[in-house]
């Protein structure tokens, strides 16, 4: 997988890094099973995300639909 998340500081932040082809199902199936779990989104105060490994990019279309998750 080329997209993983690591929670850190008590579940208070999180990484999110990214490697090689991302695609923007390795990053809903991150985001989904964080969702799954109400008690651990609510501990999450901040985020990193590191894409400097990252060698192909979803579309801008892709990303967009990825964004409305967090909604």
């Amino acid at each position: 997988m080329s997209f993983t998340a690591e929670y850190v500081d008590d579940g208070r932040g999180v990484f999110y890094v990214g490697a090689g082809v991302l695609t923007a199902q390795e990053i809903v199936a991150v985001k989904r099973d964080l969702l799954a779990d109400p008690d651990k989104v609510r501990r999450i105060s901040w985020a990193i995300v590191t894409l400097s490994d990252v060698t192909t990019f979803p579309s801008p279309e892709e990303i967009r639909q990825t964004v409305l998750l967090d909604h």
